[in-house]
């Protein structure tokens, strides 16, 4: 049998499965939701995978040396902590380290900054006091 038949012939078997959840609750549509639910966290975590965490995370810390990367994901996690009452501590430690971060980080560009550097590069104009300034 030709794959792409196979394929069309599943895909269609599988969504008159979930359709019979409109008649009511049974157990074909609970397996169908269960196997649609399964593939879908499964391609989310490949694509998540392949499309970011292996080029942009575990490709420059094995390859390239930065061995520290590994401590992100490590950060990145202690943020769940806020819903454990004894551990909240921790997730409350890493925010505090985030916004202190953020707050002593200036922006690179506002729109007051960027409007002074055109100025400067064209010239500019200075306001001084001529007359009557005390």
């Amino acid at each position: 049998m030709n794959p792409e038949i196979a394929i069309l012939w599943g895909g269609a078997i599988a969504t008159l499965g979930v359709y019979t959840i409109l008649y009511r609750e049974n157990p074909v549509s609970r397996l169908f939701e269960h196997i649609f639910v399964g593939l879908s966290a499964g391609y989310l975590i490949v694509f998540i995978w392949t499309q970011n965490l292996e080029g942009r995370w575990w490709k420059p810390m094995i390859h390239e040396g930065r061995w520290y990367w590994v401590f992100a994901p490590v950060v990145g996690l202690l943020f769940y902590f806020i819903y454990s009452r004894r551990l909240l501590w921790l997730a409350r430690l890493v925010m505090g380290l985030f916004f202190g971060i953020a707050a002593s980080t200036p922006p690179r560009s506002t729109p007051a900054s960027s409007r002074f550097a055109r100025t400067r590069r064209s010239g500019g104009v200075t306001l001084s006091c001529t007359t009557g300034c005390s």
